[in-house]
């Protein structure tokens, strides 16, 4: 994909979006260096990426900054609904497609 995007004179980025059960610290990831479950998969990924001088976008750290977390996701998210949401709401996309304008201007 890097090459093809290249060859288009375009800039391959890889996005991390993590899992709306990350967001809401519902799944544990492992500390130790065997991988448990596909959450513990992040730094094996993140470390791919940089190796192949891949552009990365991790939204997590961000993501975790919204507070409260909820008004990412539509109808008020797990403290309204009493479950889990499936997707992001209009501010969660506002906020990725932000950080996404962000990174293509540090790309050129």
């Amino acid at each position: 994909m890097k090459q093809i995007s290249e060859k288009m004179d375009g800039k391959f980025i890889f996005v991390f979006v993590p899992d709306i059960q990350i967001l809401y610290n519902r799944i544990k990831r492992n500390i130790g260096t065997k991988p448990i479950s596909k959450y513990d998969l992040k730094t094996q990924i993140i470390q791919i990426v940089r190796t192949n001088k891949i552009a990365l976008l991790d939204l997590e750290p961000e993501l975790r900054k919204v507070k409260p977390i909820d008004t990412l996701f539509p109808l008020g998210g797990y403290s309204e609904l009493g479950i889990l949401p499936s997707h992001f709401g209009v501010r969660g996309h506002k906020i990725i497609a932000k950080l996404l304008l962000e990174k293509l201007g540090q790309t050129k």
